[in-house]
């Protein structure tokens, strides 16, 4: 039995030789390559992302009618996530060449805003870029939990996430510059000529040890050997996790569209500390991915929760400076929430599941995002700021019941090593 932390029980305790054996699997041809992928990925992304908006400027649209395209973008997401983690666990065997695939119908989408004319056209290539968006980004993920000995998860998926960010930092700038230089035709296919890149990359995947026999019986509906269709892209067990990691987005999205904004109404000093606390997120978010091989994800997730309840609580009472930017940093430090979620249940999953897992996660994003903003506006009219951020409060506190719920339950321990 182990020791029994935050009324859970944790059977598992920090091993160093096994977390460092593990380790080994960081230096992979397989693991080094998703995280490339990932790269490669994002970096285009993030220049298709600033250059659309500017397209859709340039033919004439209102700032409304550019956040529908977005609208309808997440919508096409959302729709192709369940199939897109269906192909990633049912076709292991192919998925190198299905993700090239991918890459190339990314490459020909993005050279299409070269030629967008009217909004029909606009919209248009949003739905595919959407539904192609979706599949690239549940099945990269994939490859990097099938790679990667589940001792050293966390710090893979640090090294996935923290060395993408720092890799497309001037993304964004450098596809603005084209934009604004050589014209919406360039920019356009420039961006497609580097998502080729990411073909090159998936091609050189070894597929051998991507692949998963499928050991569960057949007809066995639990598994996903036993589900056919759509719903294999669906992970029922999974789902009450993700559900939790959803709830997140909601204070996520009050801060960001209302802490200025409280701040400003009740003439605080907030700048600093806002600066600071997100200097000090972008760090955590990276520790966090370490931590999770030495401490349960499981105890990171529920120090995040109780702290941003603190964090929420304090701007929400806050009646001086000092107590609004003391729960802006605090709030800060402990929003690192997503990093733990991602990593206890990519250990907690077989990597026949992975794919499921990575989609149900990301589906439930997608439906809790689309609503979000809308529904943060309804409250923060309807209760003010201050009230607004103490119903979060509440948000959280069912959301911190739910997760001890579930991991009392057992539904989300780690699986062995090796399987």
């Amino acid at each position: 039995m182990g020791k029994e932390v935050f009324g859970m029980t944790e059977s598992k305790k920090f091993d160093p030789k096994g977390t460092l054996m593990g380790f080994k699997s960081l230096a992979t041809r397989n693991a080094i390559l998703a995280i490339l992928l990932n790269i490669t990925n994002q970096y285009t992304n993030n220049m298709r992302t600033s250059f659309r908006a500017m397209v859709g400027n340039s033919i004439g649209l209102s700032g409304t009618a550019i956040g529908l395209a977005f609208s309808i973008f997440t919508i096409a997401a959302m729709l192709m996530r369940t199939p897109s983690g269906a192909v990633a666990d049912n076709k292991r065997d192919k998925i190198k060449y299905i993700l090239a695939g991918g890459f190339i119908a990314k490459a020909i989408v993005f050279a299409m805003f070269a030629f967008i004319k009217t909004p029909a056209m606009y919209y248009a290539v949003y739905i595919i870029d959407g539904a192609i968006y979706s599949f690239i980004t549940t099945l990269v993920p994939v490859i990097l939990a099938c790679s990667v000995d589940r001792k050293a998860m966390g710090s893979a998926y640090a090294l996935y996430m923290g060395l993408m960010q720092v890799a497309i930092s001037t993304a964004r700038s450098f596809s603005v510059s084209i934009f604004n230089t050589k014209g919406q035709t360039t920019v356009a296919f420039i961006t497609a000529a580097l998502s080729l890149t990411s073909v090159v990359v998936a091609l050189c995947l070894d597929g051998s040890k991507l692949y998963v026999k499928r050991g569960p019986a057949k007809g066995d509906a639990s598994s996903p050997a036993g589900k056919r269709g759509i719903l294999s892209g669906l992970n029922m067990a999974m789902l009450p996790l993700a559900i939790c990691c959803g709830l997140c987005i909601f204070p996520n999205t009050i801060d960001g569209n209302f802490t200025v904004l409280r701040a400003e109404a009740a003439n605080f000093e907030y700048l600093g500390a806002l600066t600071l606390g997100q200097t000090i997120y972008g760090v955590m978010s990276i520790v966090t991915g370490f931590l999770c091989d030495i401490v349960s994800p499981a105890i990171l997730i529920i120090i995040s929760l109780a702290g941003m309840i603190a964090g929420f609580g304090l701007m929400g009472v806050a009646t001086t400076s000092g107590s609004f930017c003391a729960g802006i940093m605090i709030y800060q430090i402990c929003r690192y929430w997503n990093s733990p979620f991602k990593i206890i249940g990519m250990k907690a999953v077989s990597n026949s599941e992975q794919g499921s897992f990575q989609a149900t996660m990301l589906l439930v994003t997608d439906v809790v995002t689309i609503f979000a903003s809308t529904i943060a506006g309804m409250v923060a009219d309807a209760m003010g700021y201050s009230g607004a951020y103490l119903l979060t409060v509440g948000v959280l506190v069912v959301n911190l019941v739910l997760f001890l719920l579930l991991k009392k339950s057992g539904k989300i321990n780690e699986k062995s090593s090796v399987e």
